[in-house]
Formats: structure tokens, sequence, C-alpha cells
């Protein structure tokens, strides 16, 4: 929560969203869900990782994580994307997945989502 949540800081100070907007959204993760993970479980792998791909075990800590649990891992970082996304197929850049969002928000028959 605390990436997430310096992540809309620097937004803000970046003026891509309002103070306002900054400070309901860091509010509202608090309402969320999260499960924390511990690092302890994905150690071993999050090594392997930093090394083979060249990363620091903080990426390579959430490779290990999405590749242990064997879900995507979306991300805005160009590097860590850039560095591994040859490799490793289930890491999607940010962009690829808010157009598709928005793509199914806005066209939702085209996309089999239906509203109402």
């Amino acid at each position: 929560m605390v990436e997430v949540a310096n992540a809309l800081l620097v937004a803000s100070r970046r003026e891509r969203i309002s103070e306002e907007t900054y400070r309901q959204a860091v509010g509202s993760l608090f309402e969320l869900a999260l499960t924390i993970q511990p690092l302890e479980q994905y150690w071993e792998l999050a090594l392997k990782m930093a090394v083979d791909y060249q990363r620091s075990i903080y990426d390579a800590a959430y490779l290990a994580l999405a590749a242990s649990r064997n879900v995507k891992l979306v991300t805005g970082d160009r590097r860590l994307f850039n560095a591994v996304g040859a490799h490793l197929p289930w890491i999607v850049w940010i962009e690829e997945t808010i157009s598709k969002i928005c793509r199914a928000a806005f066209f939702p028959l085209q996309w089999g989502v239906r509203h109402g």
C-alpha cells in the first residue's frame, strides 16, 4: 500500500491528479481487502530472478510473487518491462491494460461485457 500511496503522491506533485483526488485515493486504499504476501515464501525465486534478469531484489520480489501465483504483473516501470518483457509473457505494460479497460467500458458489447 505504501508503494501505491507514494505513486499517487508523485502524481499529485506532478499535477497529474489533484491533491483532493490524491487524498481520496489514499483513503480508499484502506478499504481494499488486500492480502500481504511475505517475501520469505518467494525469496529463493526472487534471488534467482534478480540474478537472471539483472534486476534489483525489489523488482525481483514482484516478479517472483507474480510467477509463483501464476498471475499477470501489470507495471508502469518502463525499465523493468523493457528488461524482462520479452522473457516473461505474463508481465504487461500498464498502458495496454488501461487501453483494454477503456475499450471494454466504452464498447461493452464488442468485448462481451454487458452493463445493467
